[in-house]
């Protein structure tokens, strides 16, 4: 018997609400499936990961250079101190080689003229008593001695050894932190590369993709599967970089 209109508009309308309740019950499904996923947690810490390493990275970009303008700072003034030190030697047992000028005007150079620098003693004619001819010739003096400096600074003089070790002591520190530092940079700027690489492919399956999966199982293209498994399935032990993305994101302050 054929089924009247009025009889058969309920059962479409069974058949409606059954399709639509199976829609929603696959939908939900799909979005569990999607929160629940490995690629989904993984994805949530690789990215708090990356964000930590981010300033991790912008802290050592920042450190690396004071720290290498500090040594920079050290020796410029370890070569000032041991140019101070030779300079004084020769003023004060060398001076008097200068024709025209003897201890008098030596110890009246030194307290009166000389501070740091060998070019100083051009203006030893502020010093009673020198004259134009005397400063000529320390003129002449300063430059012979100045042509030599090379070689005399690399011989040994007073106070060179204190200096040197003074130096090398705030010096040595100073290397090992820096090489530590750019280990440290080296690191993280490799471990970021590789989270950035790891997030990207992460990211290109979206929860709709569970939804499509669900309500079309004969279109599912298969890459799901491998967002379920995300970086590393659960019974393979976990990557190197992984557990150090991690510790680092534990361990931040």
């Amino acid at each position: 018997m054929l089924e009247t209109p009025a009889a058969a508009t309920p059962k479409r309308r069974m058949g409606l609400l059954g399709r639509l309740k199976r829609r929603r019950k696959l939908r939900r499904q799909a979005n569990a499936d999607y929160e629940n996923a490995r690629g989904t947690a993984h994805l949530t810490i690789l990215q708090q990961a990356h964000t930590a390493l981010l300033q991790k990275k912008r802290d050592l970009d920042r450190t690396l250079p004071e720290r290498k303008q500090q040594l920079i700072n050290l020796e410029h003034q370890q070569q000032q101190a041991l140019d101070t030190a030779l300079a004084q030697f020769l003023v004060t047992t060398r001076l008097t080689e200068v024709d025209g000028i003897g201890q008098r005007y030596r110890n009246d150079i030194l307290r009166h003229v000389f501070r740091t620098s060998l070019d100083d003693l051009h203006y030893a004619y502020h010093v009673h008593g020198i004259s134009r001819r005397r400063q000529a010739n320390i003129n002449a003096w300063v430059a012979s001695y100045k042509r030599r400096w090379s070689q005399l600074k690399a011989q040994d003089f007073p106070g060179k050894t204190e200096i040197n070790a003074g130096y090398q002591g705030q010096q040595t520190p100073l290397r090992k932190q820096i090489e530590q530092l750019t280990e440290q940079q080296q690191k993280v700027t490799a471990l970021l590369q590789r989270l950035a690489t790891e997030i990207a492919s992460l990211s290109q399956i979206k929860r709709k993709d569970f939804i499509r999966a669900a309500l079309h199982p004969e279109r599912d293209p298969g890459y799901l599967e491998t967002y379920l498994r995300g970086c590393f399935a659960e019974w393979e032990p976990v990557p190197e970089w992984f557990k150090e993305a991690i510790s680092y994101e534990v361990s931040r302050p």
